[in-house]
């Protein structure tokens, strides 16, 4: 299978929030929380469905405002920068959403788009999208129409479509639904990879034992937020176990997490030594 082509040192740019708070058909969905994400950053974004995982990566995205509080690139709002200066800093991120967004169109033509946006003649895009769509396993889909694609392949399309414009940082929403365990390791091998060449990773997942395996593979580097009752929580794995034995905060909610499978692998996910 073959590695996805990068050709240069990943130079990603810094994001924060800043006492951002958000509410959600007014309701408090975000209060008071400070994040901040240093160049070459590991971060695993764990929490229950709802808790506000998907809109903390729109807000260092710049796609959302909140309704208090700074969200912040390169130390400066994103609300004040020109359109055009957005669209710079975006071309640097490769963004793969939890509902993946494709085209009635070829695979190949999926993933080429962004780069032809850019002005990459088509033969250099087609052969950086084919590279991207070997990365994940698709090669010889490149023809094959996007739609007639299965859940597990349309999520890999979109990986390799975030990947084959060579970013400087990756916003991964639960970028490993619907995949084997096989695609599933291929996929989180990807982002330690391009993290080890100094890129800027972000995964949100609600699972835990994804979380854990992430989290030991990438070291001291990696780095966990879990959201809960709007708060961020930011920890590494060895740290967790301080957080799982709280009676509030995250503590009930680790503990669930990790009562919710009977198998004996799941009861071993949080630490208690």
């Amino acid at each position: 299978m073959a590695d996805l082509r990068m050709d240069r040192t990943c130079n990603p740019p810094e994001f924060a929030l800043a006492r951002v708070e958000v509410a959600l058909e007014g309701r408090p969905l975000l209060q008071g929380v400070d994040l901040d994400l240093t160049r070459g950053s590991f971060l695993l974004v764990l929490g229950p469905t709802g808790a506000g995982k998907t809109t903390i990566l729109r807000l260092l995205l710049g796609l959302q405002h909140p309704g208090a509080g700074k969200t912040l690139v390169e130390g400066r709002e994103w609300s004040t920068l020109s359109r055009a200066n957005r669209a710079h800093i975006r071309q640097r991120i490769g963004y793969v959403q939890q509902q993946v967004g494709l085209l009635q169109a070829p695979a190949l033509y999926n993933v080429t788009l962004p780069l032809r946006w850019r002005g990459v003649s088509r033969d250099v895009a087609d052969e950086c999208g084919k590279t991207a769509m070997a990365s994940v396993g698709l090669s010889g889909y490149e023809r094959e129409p996007a739609l007639s694609l299965s859940g597990g392949e349309r999520q890999r399309l979109a990986m390799a479509r975030a990947c084959a414009v060579e970013p400087d940082v990756l916003f991964l929403d639960e970028f490993t639904n619907h995949q084997d365990p096989a695609h599933e390791d291929l996929l989180e091998s990807l982002a330690h990879g391009f993290h080890g060449r100094g890129g800027t990773v972000v995964v949100v997942s609600h699972r835990l034992d994804q979380v854990r395996r992430m989290a030991t593979r990438g070291g001291d580097a990696v780095q966990i937020a879990i959201v809960i009752d709007g708060q961020v929580y930011v920890c590494a794995w060895p740290a967790l176990p301080s957080f799982a034995t709280e009676p509030a905060g995250p503590g009930p909610f680790l503990r669930r997490l990790a009562l919710a499978s009977e198998s004996e692998v799941e009861l071993a996910a949080v630490p208690t030594s």
